[in-house]
């Protein structure tokens, strides 16, 4: 666009703050995931007014993935697929007997969803929830396709990776509103405890958002 920009690491709580602040730290916020972000908006863009969001929203799918070449040879198209213990076993890296499945970065919300998801959903006996930053899951991917091996990870859309891998969704619940009670840390401390998520999420609305200073 004419000009340049730097690259700066960061959660969504200190990237918010830093927008808000208005001192050039952070200026733009360029994948603000709507209804997940909601706790920040209404702090930021409703009520200190520093920060805002681009007018034009684009459309976000949330999803759990495998490798096709996993899906097709061992026969996992559902998220349930993955209670079965044969396909735990496969997806067993580091040998307790449970496969992982990433659920996100830390301070992500959508990662607390999948948190609550993995357990509602009875995973918990056979998969073990693992939070890592997101540069970790590409190259899990990566590396769980070349050799063969079972791996299970939050994906979205639009995203890179169904460019740089050949990867597919899980089939999950269709969205049920009354079925969905996603708490976030800031709405309860006890959000874990007191959520309860049985379905899919509805889709997203993705926006930019920007620092009023700039």
């Amino acid at each position: 666009m004419g000009s340049e920009a730097e690259l700066v690491p960061g959660d969504n709580a200190a990237i918010f703050a830093a927008m808000d602040a208005g001192k050039g730290d952070i200026d733009v916020h360029p994948d603000v995931w709507l209804l997940n972000q909601q706790s920040f908006t209404d702090k930021y863009v409703k009520g200190t007014g520093n920060v805002a969001l681009s007018e034009n929203p684009y459309e976000g799918k949330q999803s759990f993935c495998v490798s096709k070449q996993f899906s097709e040879t061992n026969g996992v198209t559902s998220i349930f697929d993955l209670a079965r213990p044969e396909i735990a076993k496969l997806m067993d890296s580091d040998g307790n007997g449970k496969g992982e499945i990433w659920v996100g970065a830390p301070g992500w919300a959508s990662a607390n969803v999948n948190q609550v998801k993995v357990r509602d959903y009875g995973l918990l006996p056979f998969m073990d929830p693992i939070r890592a930053d997101q540069s970790v899951m590409t190259a899990t991917v990566g590396d769980s396709i070349k050799k063969n091996i079972g791996y299970a990870f939050y994906c979205y859309s639009p995203h890179a990776i169904w460019f740089q891998h050949d990867v597919v969704r899980l089939e999950e619940p269709a969205f049920d509103a009354a079925k969905y009670k996603a708490l976030q840390p800031s709405d309860d401390p006890n959000w874990y405890e007191n959520s309860k998520v049985m379905t899919e999420d509805a889709l997203k609305q993705v926006q930019i958002a920007y620092s009023k200073s700039l």
